[in-house]
């Protein structure tokens, strides 16, 4: 199976997802020109993706998938597309899904603290939504033990030793 992680990285502001448990957080210094650049810096100075990205890479690489990570839209096609979700660019991602959706047959999905909270933003727009810490239910897809439609409830993993090292 061919599988594309995202996580968007805003369009005007400075995005960070990996902060304020998941939820994100976005900055716009102001107008000024100092602002401007400090803004800039700040956009497109941290490129950290959110740290379960990484876990979830491993995990489905780990079971024998393709897996590739993007941080806008993707130039290639996939199986199953998951994107981040978080309060301070939830539009944009319902966008990019949009997009999707209407280009590929792909199975697209949310995971994150953000889609777990408000299923009733994502819904209408996805196949699936990872609710809860998503590494258990991604094991499961990776394995082919479920499906990827409506809520997916992921259970809470017991042994934080099992999963691979984030990639």
């Amino acid at each position: 199976m061919k599988v594309i992680l995202i996580e968007t990285r805003g369009e005007k502001l400075a995005v960070n997802k990996d902060l304020a448990g998941t939820f994100g957080t976005a900055t716009d210094t102001g107008t000024g020109y100092f602002s401007r650049i400090l803004n800039k810096i700040k956009k497109h100075g941290v490129r950290v993706p959110v740290v379960y990205m990484g876990y979830l890479y491993a995990i489905f690489e780990k079971y024998g998938h393709d897996v590739k990570f993007y941080d806008k839209i993707p130039d290639e096609s996939a199986d199953l597309v998951i994107i981040a979700s978080s309060t301070v660019d939830h539009e944009n991602e319902i966008n990019l899904v949009r997009k999707i959706k209407s280009t590929s047959n792909a199975k697209a999905g949310f995971i994150g603290a953000f889609a777990t909270t408000n299923p009733e933003l994502f819904l209408n727009e996805c196949d699936f939504i990872i609710s809860g810490e998503p590494e258990d239910a991604v094991i499961q897809l990776a394995e082919g033990k479920i499906q990827p439609q409506g809520i997916i409830i992921s259970k809470l993993l017991q042994n934080l030793d099992d999963l691979p090292f984030p990639n």
